[in-house]
Parts: C-alpha cells; structure tokens; sequence
C-alpha cells in the first residue's frame, strides 16, 4: 500500500497551515468511479474507505473525521478525491462559490480549470448516480416477490425474442409475469435479474405506479427515498400512457376472444344444419393472443 506524508511547506494552505478544518472533519465528501478506483489503485481495499447511502458513493470517516487523515495529514494527498481537490470551492444554490467555513480559503487561487473540473465532476456525480442500480447495490428484491407485473405487447415480443416462454398468466385478458416459488420468473438465486435490460415497461417505471390520485411513489418499495429525486414529468406522462395502452390490449384480447367464440358457435350449428360456416366472420386483432 503506498502512503504518502507530504511536506508542510508544500504550496497548499491546508499543508502550511496544518489545517483539519470542516472539510476534513464534518463534510460528507461524495466519490465519483473514478475516486475509488484510483485509491484501489493504491492498494486500499474498496469496502475500507467507500460508504454507500442513497445511491451516492461518500468516503468513510473514522472516529475524528475521515480516514485517510493522519495528525493533520493527508495519507492520499496524491490521489484524493476529486471534490477535495476542487475545495474549498463549492456549488450553493447553482452558483460557485469558496466555503465560508474554510479558515484559508482567501489563500486558494481560484482559475477557469478549476471551476470547469468542479462543474464537469457535479455533472458526473449525478450520471454515476442515476447509473447506479440501487436494488442490486442493496440486495434488494422485494418488488420482484409475489409481483402482479402486467406485461404489455412489447414486453411479451422482446422477451420472447430472448428465447424465454411460459414466463407469463392470462388473469382475464390481462398478461401478467409468473412466479416461481413466490419470486419473479427472471428473479435469480444471487437476487438479480436475468433480462434487466430488457425488463418489462413497468419495472422500469418502478417505484413509481399509477394511483388514485396519480402518479405516486409505492409504500412498500424500501428503496423509495433514494428514487424520489428521480421523478421527471415525462414518468409521469409514460405512465399514464403504459397504463392506458395496456388496458386496450387488454379489451383487444376479450373481444378476440368472444369473437372466436362466436365462430366457433357458428361453426358448431352450422354442422349440425349441414350448412357451411361463413368464412372470416370475425377479424382478429393482433393482441399476442395466447
């Protein structure tokens, strides 16, 4: 493992000044990928120094502030994160400003690269975090358990197209996704999903769901704190159409099936007259009749 103690006299305010401040102490210092794994990189075993909470990855502080620091020192100065090297220059109400509980912070030197890494790695933050799947980071299944997951036409074509059959029910017109010993069909024993990318419609809004007053965050989702920042006006939109789309192929499906009932009892009198059914009576709508 390669640690570093470096020089006081080196040319940064905190080094000259032994400063273990806020920054150091207090603050909550998010970790982009790209963090972690240059200290890894070091020789630091991830789980030692990564904290996760509400899908965002925070260095892990030790009793007296955070870990890597030492007697007032930086064991990683090298290598620290990316918000440390960008402080004492933070982000408040979407503009960028010094950190007015940083004793130096009139002796940093405050340049365009500075700020354009600042901005670049607060647009990152948010990427990793909307990337990241907070039901795998925390073994999360309970949506996948006992799930009434109505299936649309799209999701029955692809996922059929991956090979999958008998993966779903017809509950009176509606295709819902089976379980398997209470468990989703596509649910593995590592409790991940086998077709993620490919994922029925409305696991992909989920958390989200249509209630009676509209769209609301379901209660039973553990993980709902952390999808609530997610919200955008287009799931809500997306929603209402799934829902209103699946409740059509849903009626398409009934009258399909009523309509091949009629000719089948057409059929039937017709044999018993000794009389030919009439051909294409009924059309079928393409409803994925099964």
């Amino acid at each position: 493992m390669n640690e570093r103690t470096y020089d006081p006299l080196e040319a940064t305010p905190c080094s000259r000044h032994r400063c273990d401040a806020p920054c150091c102490q207090l603050y909550q210092v998010k970790l982009l990928e790209a963090d972690v794994e240059r200290l890894v990189g070091q020789g630091y075993d991830r789980s030692s120094f990564v904290e996760h909470e509400n899908n965002y990855l925070y260095l892990r502080k030790g009793e007296v502030g955070c870990i890597f620091q030492i007697d007032s020192i930086c064991k990683v100065h090298e290598h620290r994160p990316t918000s440390c090297r960008t402080y004492p220059w933070i982000e408040s109400d979407n503009k960028i400003g010094t950190d007015e509980f940083c004793p130096y912070r009139d002796e940093f030197e405050f340049t365009w690269d500075m700020e354009k890494k600042l901005q670049e790695s607060i647009i990152k933050l948010e990427e990793e975090y909307h990337a990241r799947n907070i039901c795998e980071i925390e073994q999360c299944d309970v949506c996948c358990c006992d799930t009434e997951m109505p299936l649309s036409i799209g999701d029955l074509r692809r996922i059929t197209d991956l090979g999958y059959e008998n993966f779903y029910r017809d509950r009176n017109g509606e295709f819902i996704l089976k379980n398997v010993d209470h468990r989703c069909f596509f649910l593995g024993k590592e409790g991940l999903c086998a077709i993620y990318e490919n994922r029925p419609e409305g696991c992909r809004f989920y958390p989200f769901i249509l209630g009676k007053g509209g769209v609301v965050m379901d209660e039973d989702c553990p993980q709902r704190e952390v999808f609530q920042p997610r919200f955008e006006q287009w799931m809500e939109d997306g929603l209402y159409e799934l829902v209103g789309r699946l409740e059509e192929e849903r009626e398409g499906r009934l009258v399909d099936k009523r309509n091949r009932l009629m000719e089948d009892e057409e059929r039937r009198l017709a044999d018993d007259e000794g009389v030919a059914p009439p051909s294409n009576t009924f059309k079928s709508n393409d409803h994925m009749n099964g």
